[in-house]
């Protein structure tokens, strides 16, 4: 079932007067870490590893890293990570999360993980994580979770551009829930286990994903296309400092 404000076409020019989502440089990485400590460490009280203001892990090192900025407050709000298989140390839920997965909802054994893709470690600061206010028809008030949207779907648009089969995470069940509202299908592939507070494991092709971003309403796909034009510009504004 989608939102009310779904049909609004301005939702991306709204988004990108505020925001902008963008890859992070390896230099820029410290931005991220501070970020997940202040919201997993300090905020929420997960007992991560961390050091000097600072969380990260050995799977830093192989995903593309990606940073959500407020313009006019010049402060990160938010990040994401989308971890290859094909790199380095695999991916993270091989470890705590496919020991839960049901065979009955999914056959990991037909799955080849070096195709595969994580999205992990996604933050959002507490109040960016509050929908905000948006103007909807007939002047009512709509209110938009643009934090947290707009950072899955930084991941569809990653996940689709890598062209990975698959795509994983482990997150709270209740997530299901939310990103059906928000025209993303995302399968619940175990029951709920305890990491870090209840979660579960789900899973979507990237099949699946690229229906589901043909199928989005228009101020959704106008919230998605914006996404990724910054993605897209961040990208080439790393390969110009490179160069």
């Amino acid at each position: 079932m989608h939102d009310d404000t779904s049909g609004s076409a301005a939702i991306g020019d709204i988004f990108a007067a505020d925001f902008n989502v963008s890859i992070v440089r390896p230099a820029q990485c410290r931005r991220v870490f501070q970020l997940r400590y202040r919201v997993f460490c300090e905020e929420l009280g997960y007992g991560m590893a961390h050091r000097d203001g600072h969380e990260s892990d050995v799977f830093d090192d192989q995903a593309i890293h990606y940073l959500l900025a407020h313009h006019r407050q010049r402060i990160d709000v938010g990040c994401a990570r989308l971890i290859s298989g094909s790199r380095g140390q695999g991916l993270p839920f091989e470890r705590f999360g496919v020991p839960h997965v049901d065979p009955a909802l999914f056959d990991m054994g037909q799955v080849d993980l070096s195709q595969c893709c994580e999205v992990s470690r996604l933050a959002v600061t507490p109040e960016f994580r509050r929908p905000l206010q948006l103007p909807g028809d007939a002047g009512r008030v709509q209110r938009f979770p643009f934090g947290v949207v707009s950072l899955y779907y930084a991941s569809i648009a990653l996940i689709l551009q890598g062209k990975y089969a698959h795509a994983f995470m482990v997150a709270e069940p209740r997530l299901q829930r939310h990103l059906l509202r928000w025209g993303m299908h995302w399968r619940q592939i175990s029951p709920e286990f305890e990491y870090y507070g209840s979660r579960a494991v789900f899973t979507a092709s990237r099949e699946a994903l690229a229906a589901n971003v043909a199928a989005l309403p228009p101020g959704w796909r106008s919230l998605y296309d914006t996404v990724c034009d910054q993605l897209a510009a961040s990208t080439r504004a790393t390969s110009r400092a490179s160069g």
